[in-house]
């Protein structure tokens, strides 16, 4: 099974998640802002597009994880983590739209 485009990266970039690969899809977007929701993470409206909200759930999801010192956890950790608790919230769901 392939991991979406950039996971959660497509929401805020390198410095957090993860930096995509290639650019992210508004989709590979509202799929993470999805995942974050139903984790908790308040991202405002799945929209697909990158926000201060959006941002500002990604960074709590990641100190919540990984504490504050997350930037220092290799990306594909971060990936890998991410991902793995997407498919736990809504495993149908989830992983055929990350196929």
């Amino acid at each position: 099974m392939k991991l979406r485009t950039a996971i959660a990266g497509v929401i805020i970039g390198s410095s957090l998640i993860a930096l995509p690969a290639s650019p992210a899809t508004p989709e590979d977007i509202a799929w993470a802002q999805t995942c974050l929701t139903r984790l908790g993470f308040t991202t405002g409206p799945v929209d697909g597009l990158i926000g201060p909200k959006s941002t500002g759930a990604s960074i709590a999801y990641l100190r919540s994880r990984f504490g504050p010192h997350f930037d220092t956890v290799p990306e594909k950790t971060r990936q890998v983590y991410f991902a793995a608790e997407c498919l736990s919230v809504e495993p149908t769901t989830m992983a055929l739209q990350s196929r």
